[in-house]
């Protein structure tokens, strides 16, 4: 697939025994041979950290100010601790059997998959902010 006029398009590599998919540029030349940066896991875990304590931490404090007792605050943390954690382990677990089921299947679904997830984010977010606006 062929991304703004040709300059980006999704190819498939091997690399240490194992095949994926990922865009790719020809702007520097031809040639499909290139090094992959290592993830760092520390990183992408502070990264889920901090996003996800700007999402729910508001609604926590919330939660745990409205408690009558201090071990009604702490049962109550925790138990939003282990169900947020329980939550994101779910979708992550089903978005990387999506994901994995359609990099098996070839570079067209991958990019039916990407495609089609930024669209339907773009739809909810519209349909969001119209509601929001229109409460206003």
């Amino acid at each position: 697939m062929r991304y703004a006029r040709g300059r980006w398009h999704l190819h498939a590599h091997a690399h240490a025994g194992g095949s994926h998919l990922h865009l790719h540029s020809h702007a520097q030349g031809t040639a499909h041979e290139h090094t992959h940066p290592q993830g760092d896991a520390r990183r992408s875990l502070g990264f889920g950290l901090l996003h996800g304590l700007a999402g729910s931490a508001a609604i926590l404090v919330l939660l745990v100010a409205a408690a009558p007792t201090r071990a009604a605050q702490l049962a109550y943390f925790v138990a939003f601790a282990i169900g947020t954690m329980i939550g994101m382990l779910a979708v992550s677990v089903s978005l990387a059997g999506v994901v994995r089921l359609a990099s098996t299947r070839g570079a067209r679904w991958a990019t039916v998959l990407h495609l089609g997830s930024a669209a339907v984010s773009v739809t909810v977010g519209v349909a969001l902010a119209g509601r929001v606006a229109s409460q206003l």
